[in-house]
């Protein structure tokens, strides 16, 4: 007795009916794709699911087998009928409609009318090709231009025109004479002028009047300290001292004064989100940012590599404002620092007041 499809309970299948079901499915899809090829027509996709009909994957095979032959003739039908069209005069079938009119325009149309137009309209611009030896290599090469528009080209590259040779004093005074007092963007060119550095002071000469920089080292330091000025302009002053407290020197030129050791055993320091290395290294101020402030020392005797110490960061999070060292102390250990390093540093003041630290911004330290 056959075994009836109903009979199982739904989403189950025997293995027959799986293999007959496929095995349908695989037919219907040969059978589209042979049609088309066989055709040589392409299919807009979004035409033809416009008229497939989906077949739901719970669905009984032989419902999928109704729907797959409705499927596989609507196709057909589509294909059979899609609208052609025919030059009424040669009878050649286009597949869209522009191609078509494009054809009769320019095939069998009386354009009489509008090619007179267009020769009353004058003549046309007339193309020139002229060959011409290049001065610089000799290589011959083409000049195109526009008739009563001749380039005046002499190089055949731009390295050939660079690679002249050096410009002639007299060259020279004739491209400086032509550009005297001529305004190009933000600079205006006169005779020779002795200008004074605004940065370094140092005299150096221009021809130009608003140049006011002997170099660009000279013109970026003096652009940063105004940044600086403005910066600190919106800076509460407890900001402005712990800016010049931070270290500025590199580790690596004192190998005999820290203990790398710490930093081979534990790595650098790195937060939660920056590498999570919370029991790493980090640099600590032997006499602490917050007793500097209040005795208001010099913060650049903070900052001095005397000064610093490397400690794990819990322990330097757990020591907070706490100093290991007084003034005194930290002076006598510069002054050892200097003899041992070869180094001469000295601060005039020791103990400073707000206007002091405030100056320092303007000086750029």
């Amino acid at each position: 007795m056959p075994v009836s499809c109903s009979s199982h309970r739904r989403g189950s299948r025997p293995e027959h009916v799986a293999i007959v079901e496929a095995s349908y499915e695989l037919e219907i899809t040969t059978l589209k794709t042979e049609f088309w090829r066989l055709r040589g027509i392409s299919v807009n996709r979004s035409t033809v699911a416009l008229h497939a009909t989906s077949v739901d994957a719970t669905s009984t095979f032989s419902t999928k087998k109704r729907l797959g032959s409705i499927y596989v003739f609507s196709t057909i039908h589509i294909l059979m009928t899609m609208k052609k069209y025919t030059c009424e005069v040669c009878k050649i079938e286009f597949e869209t409609f522009q191609a078509k009119a494009n054809h009769v325009r320019w095939k069998h149309r009386d354009n009489t009318e509008y090619l007179e137009k267009l020769r009353s309209s004058g003549p046309r611009i007339k193309r020139i090709t002229e060959s011409i030896n290049c001065e610089k290599c000799g290589v011959s090469f083409n000049v195109i231009y526009n008739e009563g528009n001749k380039k005046h080209k002499q190089f055949c590259s731009r390295s050939c025109a660079n690679s002249r040779g050096a410009r002639t004093e007299e060259f020279k005074q004739a491209v400086r004479k032509k550009l005297t007092g001529r305004p190009t963007g933000r600079k205006i060119y006169h005779d020779l002028l002795r200008v004074s550095c605004k940065e370094c002071e140092i005299e150096f000469e221009t021809y130009v009047q608003s140049r006011t920089f002997c170099s660009k080292s000279c013109g970026a330091k003096h652009s940063a300290r105004e940044r600086n000025k403005k910066k600190f302009a919106s800076y509460g002053f407890k900001k402005v001292y712990k800016h010049f407290t931070k270290f500025q020197f590199a580790l690596s030129n004192y190998p005999n004064e820290f203990n790398f050791a710490l930093i081979e055993e534990h790595g650098w320091y790195k937060a939660k989100n920056r590498g999570d290395n919370l029991n790493g290294i980090s640099r600590d101020h032997r006499l602490s940012v917050v007793d500097g402030l209040r005795q208001m020392i010099n913060p650049l005797l903070l900052a001095h590599p005397a000064n610093c110490r490397l400690l794990r960061h819990n322990d330097n999070v757990s020591k907070g404002a706490n100093s290991s060292l007084t003034l005194d102390a930290l002076l006598e250990r510069i002054e050892a620092w200097n003899l041992r390093n070869n180094e001469s540093f000295t601060v005039e003041k020791t103990i400073m007041e707000k206007r002091d630290i405030y100056e320092m911004i303007c000086e750029g330290q």
